[in-house]
């Protein structure tokens, strides 16, 4: 159901600090990227926007972005009362937790992905030509020791997230 915008915007009644206002964004993504990110405080998804626009390269018409030093807040903190609800944080990080219900190994049963398959995964064309690259690198996929990515025959790295994704579509095998 559409949602109007305008409706959003008395959702909370925080006051901020000078130089910080709390904005309504919509965010297309994953199923559990959506997850992980309501999972998360308005704090914490702004210092993740912060580190992001600082990691990116600054355009010659813009100024410099000042760097924040290591587990340094972006974001002052929210003073007085919010009525925002929050979901609870996770008591493990996902990736970890992936990782622990696989087998060490994956068998590749195809190296392409059907038509019906990428209508239920909805990547860009971009990813599934790599994706399938990396499927025809060999017929087995091995954890790495780290237990968050996976690598193929030849050497190829393969994302836990996109492993979960070709499991649920049987198009690998454990």
């Amino acid at each position: 159901m559409p949602v109007n915008p305008r409706s959003l915007q008395n959702l909370v009644n925080v006051k901020l600090e000078s130089g910080v206002t709390s904005e309504v964004h919509r965010v297309r993504a994953a199923g559990d990227v959506q997850d992980w990110f309501k999972a998360m405080t308005a704090e914490e998804r702004g210092e993740l926007l912060a580190r992001v626009m600082t990691s990116l390269t600054t355009h010659p018409h813009q100024a410099a972005v000042p760097a924040f030093a290591e587990g340094e807040s972006t974001t002052p903190p929210v003073r007085g009362i919010t009525t925002a609800r929050t979901a609870p944080k996770k008591k493990e990080p996902t990736q970890s937790k992936q990782a622990d219900s696989k087998p060490e190994q994956l068998r590749v049963l195809t190296a392409t992905i059907e038509r019906s398959v990428r209508g239920k995964l909805r990547w860009d064309k971009e990813r599934y030509t790599q994706v399938e690259e990396l499927l025809a690198e060999g017929s087995v996929l091995t954890r790495q020791t780290d237990g968050a990515d996976w690598v193929t025959e030849k050497g190829g790295v393969a994302s836990w997230r996109t492993v979960d994704a070709l499991l649920k579509f049987s198009v690998l095998v454990g």
